[in-house]
């Protein structure tokens, strides 16, 4: 069978008038597709850099990088009479979120309902050859869609992410009413609604990250340390991505071996000549220089409960994955990672408890409350 190749029609939208406009109209939608495309590999600070929606009839590629004020959709996303459909949501809605303050209201994941569905490829590409028999190019999918102007080939491409969607969340929402897995979607789909908020990458994250992953003295730590801010000053001067000046592991292996000559550090993994021609003699002068201060606690305090906690987060992972070869069902189905989390760590002792936990996860409360409680031998209660 011959594969289709798709060619969109589609409305850019790059001016606050036309956003106006084009907000009323979808404002009065019932549902809507909807997808986003970040620059995350090719900048220090990834941001939002197109937004596609398409409605039944109509396709639109918004602009945020050349409109500042996008409030306008604001109310739309937020609106629990108008559904908002994407596929993987999860990252999209994290960078709305996070560049917008927008918030979330009747959402429908395509790739959850897959998930469900036990579709065995998730990723959109696999889905809409197996449906609709349409064939899409994987050429843009690590492109910079910061840059500007952009081809008409990329904006094509990226139309293909929503103009789909529509047909395909109604052909998934039949199957998941048919197969009786409605109330564990929909439950899905409100999680999705709260982003859980990402801790940003700072220097200082990057090095107690580091540290855990071997036994370092205080000059091996300081010389990570300045190589950590060496890299964080070059992204930001390059606005590139931190991986794109070099890695943590290079970093970590430096720091370890502690190379005093250009032959070793040449020797070390990741130093390419471009590396050896543009940092050798900074690196050098770091770990030949006296020890320095480096950062003695982490910022942020981890919200674990220490040995306690790990030993019931892992008795609770074991359920979870048993559970969900039983029910044939991917583990994260069964419990959100986040809400596995929170139980081990708040550690009930009632089913009254455990109830108040998961008060947000009735479907799951419903199907699983008695086996977490027989897991953590609560006290039952009384009739």
């Amino acid at each position: 069978m011959v594969k289709k190749k798709i060619k969109n029609s589609y409305k850019l939208i790059d001016t606050e008038p036309a956003l106006r406009k084009v907000a009323v109209l979808l404002g009065g939608e019932k549902i809507l597709a909807v997808d986003t495309e970040a620059n995350s590999m090719h900048a220090y600070r990834e941001e939002t850099s197109l937004i596609q929606i398409s409605t039944k009839e109509n396709n639109y590629i918004i602009d945020p990088l050349k409109i500042k004020n996008l409030s306008v959709l604001g109310s739309i996303f937020e609106s629990p009479a108008v559904e908002k459909i994407f596929h993987a949501g999860e990252y999209d809605v994290l960078c709305l979120s996070r560049d917008y303050n927008f918030k979330f209201n009747n959402l429908f994941d395509t790739m959850t309902a897959a998930k469900i569905l036990n579709v065995k490829k998730i990723g959109l590409g696999n889905i809409l050859e197996s449906i609709f028999n349409v064939k899409v190019s994987k050429k843009y999918q690590k492109a910079d869609w910061g840059r500007r102007p952009l081809f008409e080939e990329m904006l094509d491409y990226a139309m293909t992410d929503t103009k789909f969607l529509i047909p395909l969340r109604n052909s998934y929402k039949k199957e998941l009413i048919e197969q009786e897995q409605m109330a564990l979607a929909e439950e899905e789909f409100r999680d999705l609604c709260r982003p859980l908020e990402i801790e940003p990458v700072t220097p200082e994250s990057i090095f107690f990250n580091l540290i855990r992953k071997g036994k370092l003295n205080r000059r091996q730590k300081s010389v990570m340390w300045k190589l950590i801010n060496i890299r964080d000053r070059e992204a930001k001067k390059r606005d590139r991505p931190l991986f794109k000046v070099f890695s943590d592991k290079m970093i970590l292996r430096i720091a370890t071996e502690l190379p005093r000559t250009k032959e070793k550090l040449s020797k070390i993994k990741g130093m390419s000549p471009f590396n050896m021609s543009k940092y050798a003699p900074r690196f050098l002068e770091e770990v030949r220089a006296k020890t320095a201060l480096y950062p003695k606690k982490e910022s942020r305090k981890k919200q674990r409960g220490g040995r306690g906690y790990l030993l019931r987060l892992e008795k609770i992972k074991k359920w979870r994955t048993l559970t969900g070869k039983k029910n044939n069902l991917a583990s994260e189905l069964v419990l959100p990672r986040h809400l596995m989390e929170n139980i081990a760590r708040k550690n009930p002792k009632t089913a009254g408890d455990l109830k108040k936990i998961m008060a947000r996860f009735p479907h799951r409360h419903k199907l699983y409350s008695l086996s977490i409680e027989d897991l953590f031998q609560l006290p039952k209660a009384l009739e």
